[in-house]
């Protein structure tokens, strides 16, 4: 029995040695352990500060050097071949230039064959048709012009000792009688060419005076 007793005590005892050197390796090993550990602390202490060291020294977006543009594509060969005369396209023909209106706009219409009136000349005449054969006369002819020109371009019986005056543009006197004609049927032609003779007259007395 007392043998039995011995012999768990010296099991236990043999465990608790073992124990004890367990720890006793452990406690050897601490302080490599602790060396270990100041190593890694060390070596993260440096990674950190070339970052923050990098992260100072690096150029901020709006200071960095902007790269150069590319240079422009260089031009084909056919584009700085000249293109041959027969292949350019021929020239428009030519436009027919406007009759004088003293509106000057751009904008003409064609009251007769050859005749031309601005869109605003037009809209801007009298309704009634005693002004209005005076108002087409002050757009086609200058005052010059029905100052120093007749309806006839022939010596009227008062003054047959006198020059005659050249005739005034035969085409635009027709339009003004034809366009009248048009707008007011009631107005003879007799009428619209004595109109436009008492304008002369009075074109003619007005550039005397000057």
């Amino acid at each position: 029995m007392k043998l039995d007793m011995a012999r768990e005590e010296i099991l236990m005892l043999k465990r608790e040695n073992g124990k004890l050197r367990e720890a006793l390796s452990l406690i050897n090993e601490l302080p490599g352990l602790i060396s270990d550990i100041k190593e890694m602390k060390e070596h993260n202490r440096q990674i950190r500060k070339m970052r923050k060291t990098q992260n100072e020294t690096a150029p901020s977006p709006s200071l960095r050097t902007p790269s150069p543009p590319l240079p422009p594509p260089a031009p084909s060969h056919a584009a700085l071949m000249p293109v041959p005369a027969s292949a350019s396209s021929p020239p428009p023909p030519p436009q027919p230039q406007p009759q004088h209106s003293s509106e000057g706009s751009s904008d003409m219409v064609e009251i007769q064959k050859g005749v031309f009136l601005s869109k605003w000349a037009l809209f801007r005449l009298s309704k009634d048709p005693k002004k209005k054969i005076t108002e087409m006369m002050s757009a086609l002819f200058t005052r010059e012009e029905m100052a120093m020109s007749s309806l006839t371009g022939k010596a009227t019986n008062a003054f047959k000792n006198h020059e005659a005056k050249p005739q005034l543009d035969v085409k635009k006197v027709s339009a003004i009688c034809s366009y009248i004609n048009k707008e007011h049927g009631g107005l003879g032609a007799k009428e619209v060419l004595s109109i436009m003779r008492s304008k002369l007259n009075n074109e003619a007395k007005l550039y005397k005076k000057k």
